[in-house]
């Protein structure tokens, strides 16, 4: 004998109450937490650090990013040889600025916003709808609703776990966010003996990334050394040694509250189940009472033609 309650006709009415709480406290939480933190461990940079934080609900997407201990950080971006843009301004002059302005004029001409995360955010709303009129209908008698209702339930929680995080990146990269935190930063190809690993864990609710990258930034070494320390690695002591930085970092995306809600849903479901009409057994169940009944009813029937 199972451990499913018994259903009620006052119950039904508590489940349906009890889901639209479930919703709204799904909808008012946190849906996706994803938190950056870093820091250069060798280098002029270091000690500094990077902390990212951002928070995606159901209205807004907010976030903060702090750069602690930053003093040798500034430094280094001020001080430091910009490799590729010395060498083009000796061979054109002043025409870099005014290409870079013009460059710079084309993106904002040509970019287009997108939105997929709002678009997603409104398939979340509109499925958690369409489980409350499920529900009514179940409350009106009308068991055929519990079908419907258990498939958007999937659909919700696919799109929860996999739509909302791909549209938040999709958006990212529709408005140029991959390039958004370089700043100052320079490129990847003024460093030489480039260098980078991750590795990635399961977390709760998410997955966490451990990262590690690092190089020898020539913009940093003295121009008559670094044809040696592009053609061969400074050993410790050696001239631009001093260049090498190495920056680590954890990324951990995480699902906020709203999934531990909706998962709260099919428990509700299960302890307070649907009545079929002018009866009291959940729809798809059967009891050992009816059925043992409608066996006994069979019998006599057929003894009643045999006679």
């Amino acid at each position: 004998m199972g451990l499913r309650p018994k259903p009620h006709s006052r119950m039904q009415l508590l489940r349906l109450l009890a889901t639209c709480f479930v919703i709204n406290m799904a909808l008012s939480s946190a849906w996706i937490v994803i938190q950056f933190d870093g820091a250069f461990e060798q280098g002029p940079p270091s000690p500094s650090e990077l902390h990212v934080s951002f928070v995606i609900d159901s209205e807004n997407t907010t976030g903060d990013v702090s750069l602690q201990r930053a003093t040798n950080f500034i430094v280094w971006t001020r001080e430091r040889d910009d490799i590729n843009s010395t060498a083009y301004q000796e061979n054109n002059g002043v025409g870099d600025e005014q290409s870079a302005g013009e460059k710079a004029e084309q993106r904002n001409e040509d970019h287009t916003p997108h939105e997929y995360l709002d678009i997603t955010r409104d398939a979340v709303v509109w499925q958690t709808a369409i489980i409350v009129i499920c529900e009514f209908f179940l409350l009106a008698g009308l068991p055929k609703m519990a079908l419907p209702r258990n498939i958007t339930l999937a659909s919700l929680l696919m799109t929860i776990i996999i739509a909302v995080p791909m549209s938040y990146i999709a958006d990212l990269e529709a408005e140029g966010g991959g390039n958004s935190f370089q700043g100052n930063q320079p490129e990847q190809n003024q460093f030489v003996h480039y260098f980078q690993s991750a590795d990635t864990s399961f977390a709760p609710l998410g997955f966490e990334v451990e990262m590690e990258t690092g190089g020898y930034d020539l913009g940093w070494v003295d121009p008559e050394h670094r044809q040696n320390v592009s053609q061969t690695p400074p050993e410790i002591g050696e001239e631009g040694y001093d260049s090498l930085i190495v920056f680590k970092g954890s990324l951990l995306v995480a699902f906020g509250q709203v999934l531990q809600w909706i998962l709260v849903l099919p428990l509700i479901w299960y302890m307070l189940p649907t009545m079929q009409p002018n009866s009291d057994t959940p729809i798809g169940e059967k009891t050992l009472d009816s059925t043992a009944k409608e066996h006994a009813e069979d019998k006599s029937h057929s003894e009643f033609c045999t006679d």
